[in-house]
């Protein structure tokens, strides 16, 4: 298991996403709903896979966090996804998930690859390894792309921990669908490993994740719950959706903050 280097958010991203910021009907299921139309550009997904157990993954954290901009001008979706293998180094991460080790794996294999490390980072399903000097242009190039898929996303309100969620699509014969639950603004004191002594930060950590759900052609909609954790703030909340083929390539994400109670 490599890891990659510790890394400071960049001069590169603060000054193109400011440069970048310078220049539908809700479903009758739900009674209270808000709803995203994916844009006709393509938007980038960005996956980065992190763990409290790694001493290098908290600079990536913080890049992630820095993008709550693009975020709301529909230029990317970043997804924070806790992987599982460093649990048995001292300190096992509250956040994270057997899942998404497994869907690193996959990413990772498509490509011909056997290894998986923190912090990692996937830009429209393909690794993006010089995320700490390239991250900014790679977000814009996706950006200058047409959508490959449309997706209308709506949320209903929290009921029981349960949050009814919905997308209408229009995509590719053979693509996937899938569906996540974030949270921002979160915290951690960590006791042990090697972020021992220190409080971590995260934002956009998925909190749940259904996928791959299958689709058709046009008018398709897929509805579902995602399972609230009860300690979760919902305010701090959002729901993404993202298209991908099988050869891993996202054709089309969008995010939607939480707007219920």
């Amino acid at each position: 298991m490599s890891r990659a280097r510790a890394w400071t958010v960049g001069w590169t991203i603060k000054q193109w996403l400011a440069a970048m910021m310078a220049c539908v009907m809700p479903l009758t299921a739900y009674a209270q709903t808000c709803h995203k139309q994916s844009p006709a550009h393509m938007v980038a997904l960005l996956e980065l896979y992190t763990s409290e157990g790694c001493s290098s993954c908290p600079p990536a954290d913080q890049a992630v966090g820095a993008l709550q901009t693009l975020v709301e001008a529909d230029l990317v979706v970043p997804l924070a996804l806790h992987v599982d293998y460093w649990d048995d180094l001292g300190w096992r991460d509250p956040f994270d998930r057997p899942d998404f080790t497994d869907r690193q794996r996959w990413l990772t294999s498509l490509t011909g690859g056997h290894t998986v490390y923190t912090p990692e980072i996937f830009l429209g399903g393909r690794e993006l390894r010089s995320w700490s000097n390239d991250l900014a242009a790679a977000i814009a190039t996706i950006d200058g792309r047409p959508a490959q898929a449309d997706i209308l996303l709506t949320a209903g309100s929290i009921v029981d921990n349960k949050l009814p969620i919905a997308a209408r699509l229009k995509v590719p014969i053979g693509s996937r669908l899938f569906l996540a639950l974030y949270e921002t603004g979160l915290s951690s004191k960590v006791a042990a490993g090697e972020n021992g002594g220190r409080t971590l930060h995260h934002d956009y950590v998925v909190r749940d994740w259904l996928g791959p759900l299958a689709t058709s052609l046009n008018g398709q909609e897929v509805s579902r719950m995602l399972t609230v954790p009860t300690a979760a703030i919902h305010r701090k909340l959002g729901v993404a959706a993202f298209v991908q083929d099988s050869r891993g390539d996202v054709l089309q994400a969008v995010a939607l903050s939480y707007c219920g109670k």
